[in-house]
């Protein structure tokens, strides 16, 4: 399977009144064609962050300030801004979390398609296509929608308006950034079957951001766990579910509903997530972590591999299980 985006070492700061913050930390993945690879995480551990850099969409002072960014076998990283332009939404697109904020709600929504067209198209092509994209994405009477505006439009036809200006250009990778969050589980169920349909039908990669881990174990092949900026578990779905290796990552799965386990209470994570400005020394989740040992908060821990394609950044990973069983064997006693 080819190789269509890869990640080295991502670095993306905040410059702020007394310090600088580092909402992206040394982050790397890689993502092949046609494949779907998972982000998960509290809100801001610096998903969104990721996507953003990626895509150069980031607010001022924010900036990248170190790392590698391949697309497609080029080093996007070293392009200028005019020769990113032709990468951002024609190699590379981007589905935000909440399309009322994203879409423009003074132009109607065939206007807002028009736009993400290329320039040598004609009118009528334009308008053929935009209403083909429409009826891609499941809405019908298309060509009355176009001339719509987006507060006529319900929540999930919002979003599968913005998903159609994202696939205007025929994008081979897609970075999709909590785009069921703000939809109800109906309507979240299917936007998740259209976003899976388009995916296999134009072969597309994509990163699909979320803090729930059913959506991204139901959607993805692969998946990394972002804690405070940085990546702390990264492997494929099915290893991490059947062999979390970092504390963090347990934490996300006790604290989820389960049909299997229905006469059991749910395990929260105790204590916030650290302040960006004031993190600790050793380990970021070390406060929070119910097996941190002084070790642990010495100094920062690498991530590192701990089987083959399965990554952690702890430094208990190899007795992980272990300590899950002990955990849980006395909760029921």
């Amino acid at each position: 399977m080819k190789e269509l985006l890869s990640i080295k070492d991502l670095v993306t700061e905040i410059p702020l009144r007394d310090t600088v913050v580092y909402p992206v930390d040394h982050v790397s993945f890689s993502v092949n064609e046609g494949e779907a690879f998972g982000i998960v995480g509290e809100s801001g551990s610096g998903k969104s962050m990721t996507c953003r850099s990626i895509l150069r969409l980031l607010q001022p002072p924010a900036h990248v300030t170190h790392g590698e960014i391949v697309y497609d076998g080029k080093r996007i990283s070293d392009y200028t801004e005019n020769e990113f332009a032709a990468v951002r939404g024609k190699g590379i697109s981007m589905v935000f979390q909440d399309p009322m904020t994203s879409l423009n709600p003074v132009l109607r929504i065939g206007e807002q398609i028009f736009e993400a067209f290329d320039a040598s198209l004609t009118k009528q092509q334009r308008q053929e296509q935009a209403v083909e994209l429409l009826k891609q994405v499941g809405i019908s009477s298309a060509e009355e929608r176009l001339k719509e505006y987006p507060h006529q439009f319900s929540g999930g036809m919002r979003q599968r308006a913005m998903i159609a200006i994202t696939l205007a250009r025929n994008p081979r990778l897609l970075l999709a950034d909590e785009p069921t969050t703000a939809l109800d589980v109906t309507i979240q169920d299917q936007i998740l079957t259209l976003l899976k349909k388009l995916q296999r039908e134009r072969n597309m990669g994509v990163v699909f951001v979320s803090h729930d881990l059913g959506v991204v174990a139901r959607f993805c092949e692969r998946m990394a766990v972002m804690y405070a900026g940085q990546i702390v578990e990264m492997s494929s779905v099915e290893e991490i579910f059947s062999n979390p290796q970092h504390p963090y990552t347990i934490g996300l799965m006790n604290s989820m509903p389960s049909l299997q386990k229905v006469s059991e209470w749910l395990v929260p994570i105790s204590g916030m997530p650290p302040d960006l400005r004031a993190l600790p020394q050793g380990c970021r989740f070390a406060p929070r972590c119910p097996w941190a040992s002084s070790e642990c908060e010495k100094a920062p821990i690498a991530i590192s591999e701990t089987a083959p394609g399965h990554f952690s950044r702890c430094l208990k990973a190899a007795e992980m299980k272990k300590l899950v069983s002990d955990a849980k064997n006395e909760r029921h006693e």
